[in-house]
């Protein structure tokens, strides 16, 4: 009897370690799935949450680029007219409303079988979204996507520090893989990680449009195969690592792409003040 015993435990340990080394993936990505549906819920809206928030980035010069990636290079001086840019990511109510006044199409991926957005999803940054649908979304509210020299001014402020919040990382300031929700966070998320002039998670959450095609900068000695063929996408998101936080990185992206990381925010000119 002893030695059935024995034999009953070697044979349900084996099976047991086979079921893990076959379904060990499916394990990681559904401990991960509990994981951040329980840092979902920690997020708590200010009481003044204002979306249509805009914060000012004064006319100047500001050092654009870096030395970290032959894309971003020559580091350089760039000179920017005073403009607001969108506190906050253009979020999935907002982005209802103007489907509803306009009847553009819907975003790819987004409908519930009632034709409506996934509960819950009001105050998350909208994705699934191209080139064209983000301008005419900017449009419509009067407003327009920010170039990549004014996205970047806006989130690394003058002096060109490395992240929006400064020069140090903190995997505490922004939703990218290595400590975040490991999906999109509302827009309100991560305030800690406000860039110099208030603007929100522009490090991580979703990468953000601008209207920029990429380039190589004046006195590169690279060469793009890629010209006039893929705009400028900023500021990482939830999926990806740290460097893609940075304001210089530059990831190029078809313009006719729907995808689940990409998202936009709006700028508007003012008088310089």
């Amino acid at each position: 009897m002893h030695h059935l015993t024995q034999r009953v435990k070697f044979w349900w340990k084996n099976c047991m370690f086979i079921v893990y080394r076959k379904f060990r993936i499916v394990f990681i990505v559904l401990i991960l799935c509990i994981l951040s549906c329980g840092k979902q819920g920690t997020h708590v809206p200010p009481a003044d949450l204002d979306l249509d928030e805009m914060v000012l980035v004064p006319a100047g010069e500001f050092i654009m680029g870096s030395d970290m990636n032959w894309k971003e290079e020559p580091v350089h001086t760039e000179y920017i007219g005073a403009f607001r840019i969108d506190k906050y990511e253009v979020t999935v109510s907002e982005y209802v409303r103007f489907v509803e006044d306009t009847g553009h199409r819907v975003p790819k991926y987004w409908l519930r079988h009632d034709g409506k957005p996934s509960e819950g999803s009001d105050l998350l940054p909208i994705v699934y979204v191209d080139y064209d649908d983000a301008c005419a979304y900017c449009e419509w509210e009067g407003k327009r996507l920010p170039t990549e020299a004014e996205w970047e001014k806006a989130a690394r402020g003058a002096d060109g520090q490395n992240f929006p919040w400064g020069d140090d990382w903190n995997p505490d300031y922004a939703n990218t893989w290595e400590k975040g929700d490991h999906r999109r966070a509302p827009v309100y998320a991560y305030p800690e990680g406000a860039s110099p002039y208030g603007a929100l998670n522009m490090g991580g959450n979703v990468w953000e449009w601008t209207s920029s095609w990429l380039v190589n900068y004046p006195g590169s000695e690279f060469d793009f195969d890629f010209v006039d063929s893929d705009l400028v996408l900023k500021g990482g998101s939830w999926l990806d690592f740290a460097d893609s936080t940075r304001p210089a990185r530059r990831h190029e992206f078809t313009p006719t792409i729907r995808y689940n990381t990409v998202g936009f925010r709006c700028v508007k000119d003012v008088e310089e003040e």
